[in-house]
């Protein structure tokens, strides 16, 4: 017997192009800040805040439901918040805001998808 595969003639094969399903994108878990692993953590509501970085955890947290402009721009909040402290800038809140501003309004000038900053392929 060969490897060949066995086709019954009345049963014949078929083949259908198919494309691949589409890979669901799902909330990001970690991101590398100045070689560190943080995690992210999405949580369904949190008060007073829509992210908190929490340094000794190397953990960021973050709000889930708000648009994605929104979530972009507070974790890249975050993100500056973590730099700031791991190079010791001492940069203020205010400081942080207005850099958080200019740095989002700088890559959405560029065309610049920061989607992935918050959503990663799906497994």
């Amino acid at each position: 017997m060969s490897d060949a595969a066995f086709i019954d003639d009345d049963f014949p094969e078929v083949k259908i192009n198919c494309p691949p399903p589409p890979v669901t994108p799902r909330e990001r878990q970690r991101l590398e800040i100045l070689g560190k692993q943080w995690s992210v953590v999405w949580l369904p509501s949190m008060k007073k805040a829509l992210g908190r970085t929490d340094h000794d955890q190397l953990q960021i947290e973050m709000e889930r439901g708000h648009p994605d402009d929104r979530t972009i721009a507070t974790l890249l909040h975050e993100v500056l918040e973590a730099i700031n402290r791991e190079l010791v800038l001492g940069l203020d809140h205010d400081t942080i805001e207005r850099l958080e501003s200019a740095w989002f309004a700088f890559f959405r000038a560029q065309h610049i998808d920061l989607e992935p900053l918050i959503r990663e392929d799906g497994e």
